[in-house]
């Protein structure tokens, strides 16, 4: 699942077509992983699923969606 405002920014990056490869890990796992700042929304409630399949789902960011 990805984090609130994870969605947009993710959504940005990527177009219809791009290929996007989910595993259970990647390459950047070892070299960055243990480095990355996780945040813990295991106590958060599931959202509504039909909020889900929609566009609702994606928060508006607080900040610009790319940084250079």
């Amino acid at each position: 699942r990805l984090h609130g405002e994870a969605a947009p920014k993710f959504y940005a990056l990527v177009h219809n077509g791009t290929p996007v490869h989910i595993a259970e890990t990647q390459p950047e796992d070892a070299s960055i992983g243990p480095k990355v700042q996780r945040v813990d929304d295991s106590r958060a409630p599931d959202p509504d699923p039909r909020v889900m399949v929609s566009s609702a789902a994606f928060q508006k960011p607080s900040g610009p969606l790319l940084v250079e």
